[in-house]
């Protein structure tokens, strides 16, 4: 259980390049309430599962058309699975952002996923 949620918040993190946003930028580190990072951590967990549903379409798309075409619909339903969670596509890579760069922020996240039913 505890290596699925490991993994799930890996390929999350690596797989942030949907957004059609610019990432944001990090500035002050802000103060997260737990209910924000709980939102964070199951929006991260969607957006792994959508990675998981459509890397391998993307991987055997035979042409750039089918290959942007899959990467719009993973988009569309990564943006919408961070939305159903009650956050921004900026707000999602704030976040993430200072998640990368801040041991605490990550930490708190972290026991967000492993708390995750």
């Amino acid at each position: 259980m505890m290596l699925r949620i490991l993994k799930i918040a890996v390929l999350a993190l690596a797989f942030i390049t949907w957004t059609p946003y610019a990432a944001a930028q990090i500035g002050e580190p802000a103060n997260y309430s737990d209910a924000e990072l709980k939102s964070f951590a199951v929006a991260m967990v969607k957006v792994a599962v959508i990675s998981d549903i459509y890397m391998p379409k993307l991987i055997i798309a035979d042409t750039a058309e089918q290959q942007r075409q899959v990467e719009q619909v993973a988009s569309r339903e990564m943006t919408q699975a961070v939305e159903d969670e009650g956050m921004t596509i900026e707000r999602f890579h704030q976040i993430l952002a200072h998640a990368r760069d801040n041991p605490e922020i990550a930490e708190r996240v972290k026991q967000h996923l492993m708390n995750l039913p």
